[in-house]
């Protein structure tokens, strides 16, 4: 009976502390998600009013979504990352585009790009919910080097991606 009363505690201070942590993140705003498939198929899905960043740093993006993400470094570690409704210190602002290319209403290709403003080298890993799975997989994604973009395609249609663990590498 204790041992139930104290996981229930745990798991409501762990519920409580997530929420509290949630309101101080931006969130992106709900929206219908249309991804033309086929010449008149289509997927929709409704995208809730989620904060982009997890608490783990780890971002949740549809296609569509472009997020400015502020991050503080310190010996080229990862200190602080929050998203920011605009990109107003770009020397420290990541910018991670997600998008379908599409032509006629058929579906060709999915598209990341990710700006990485600093000098080193950003690297991190990626999950993708494909359509056709209804499941998430991980993917192979490049480094992107200092002071560049980098830009990744798929051809099958995802519904959204998890990006995460990201490291900053010295040359």
């Amino acid at each position: 009976m204790k041992h139930t009363a104290v996981l229930t505690l745990t798991f409501l201070l762990f519920f409580l502390a997530a929420n509290a942590q949630d309101t101080a993140h931006l969130k992106r705003t709900p929206r219908k998600l249309i991804m033309p498939i086929d010449k008149g198929m289509q997927y929709v899905q409704d995208v809730p009013a989620d904060a982009y960043l997890l608490p783990d740093n780890s971002l949740q993006i549809y296609p569509g979504d472009t997020v400015y993400i502020e991050v503080t470094l310190e010996n080229d570690v990862i200190k602080n990352m929050v998203a920011v409704k605009e990109n107003t210190h770009p020397e420290k602002t990541m910018t991670v585009t997600f998008m379908q290319v599409s032509k006629r209403g058929k579906h060709e290709m999915m598209m990341l790009k990710i700006n990485n403003p600093f000098k080193q080298t950003l690297v991190y890993q990626a999950k993708m919910f494909l359509l056709k799975g209804n499941h998430w997989i991980s993917t192979d994604v490049m480094p992107v080097q200092g002071s560049l973009d980098g830009i990744e395609t798929w051809p099958g249609v995802i519904v959204s991606l998890a990006l995460g663990i990201w490291q900053f590498q010295s040359k």
